[in-house]
């Protein structure tokens, strides 16, 4: 295993050093060429315009040695200079303090509108306030808002101000008829105070109406079901009975209850009709057996 592992040391020794070797040879190949092709346009320019071409290329080598010296030193005196910079202007810095400009939040729509920025309407998590964007050109919309309305049929898809303006508050709709989302809502969700939003609102020159501040009332539950009954006319005032009718049966037998009780009885059912014969044969009466039938094909004669 000795032998083995030796070999294969050897093997990567070698193998680092060649591809050294190999890398290097590519460097130089490269300086070679770029050497070569230089001479060759200093030759052909020096036969247009006349001049030493050993003389120039000596210059040209020399030249840009000696500007990448000089670079070298302009940029440490740079660095030098801004780290003096930096140090002098350091505790400036920390005595004075400039509050930011940028906002955190979003204010509410506070029902005026600036005629400087764009006239459409932003999201904003639903609040729908004015874009702070600049007008683009002489439209009265910023970029954004002239791509978003060429994309969505030459409508705004969020509104303009103009449409805001001619509702309340928090009665406005935008065009897909999303309602605006109360502002104390917004406030829960990032966990905004009121103290803050006074602050920004007092630091931008702009007022807030308290409604802002007020959570609206909602309701929790299912609506209560009220049950109304329909009259027929006005005159009948008796509430009608919950549920189907009852069904009205007749007294009069039908032919299967007939049937029924013929073959439930436990004699058969006859009936005897007496024709009584004229004077001179009362003596010898006689008498015509009637038979009921019994089912709708039995016969009716004896």
């Amino acid at each position: 295993m000795s032998d083995i592992e030796n070999k294969l040391s050897n093997f990567l020794c070698h193998r680092d050093f060649y591809y050294k070797m190999a890398c290097l040879n590519i460097v130089s190949d490269i300086n070679t060429m770029v050497r070569s092709y230089g001479e060759n346009i200093v030759n052909i320019l020096s036969k247009h315009y006349n001049f030493d071409p050993v003389e120039a290329v000596n210059i040209l080598y020399d030249s840009s040695i000696t500007i990448k010296q000089d670079r070298e030193k302009e940029v440490s005196r740079e660095k030098e200079v801004s780290r003096e910079a930096s140090v002098e202007s350091s505790p400036v810095q920390s005595s004075v303090s400039t509050p930011s400009t940028k906002q955190k939040f979003v204010l509410p729509w506070n029902g005026n509108a600036d005629a400087n920025c764009c006239q459409g309407l932003k999201n904003n998590y639903g609040l729908f306030t004015q874009c702070s964007n600049p007008k683009h050109g002489e439209t009265q919309f910023c970029k954004q808002c002239v791509a978003s309305i060429a994309k969505n049929g030459d409508e705004h898809p969020c509104g303009t101000v103009k449409e805001r303006l001619a509702v309340g508050l928090y009665e406005y709709k935008d065009p897909k008829g999303k309602k605006v989302v109360h502002y104390t809502q917004y406030m829960k969700k990032f966990s905004i105070t009121k103290q803050q939003v006074i602050e920004l609102a007092n630091h931008l020159n702009i007022n807030i109406d308290d409604s802002h501040f007020a959570p609206p009332v909602t309701r929790r539950g299912r609506p209560s079901k009220k049950n109304t009954i329909v009259l027929d006319s006005d005159e009948d005032t008796d509430k009608r009975p919950i549920g189907r009718p009852k069904k009205i049966t007749s007294a009069e037998p039908t032919p299967e209850d007939i049937i029924s009780d013929i073959l439930a009885s436990p004699k058969p059912y006859s009936h005897k009709l007496s024709i009584h014969t004229p004077l001179h044969l009362h003596d010898h009466p006689f008498s015509l057996h009637q038979r009921i039938p019994t089912s709708p094909t039995s016969p009716t004669s004896p």
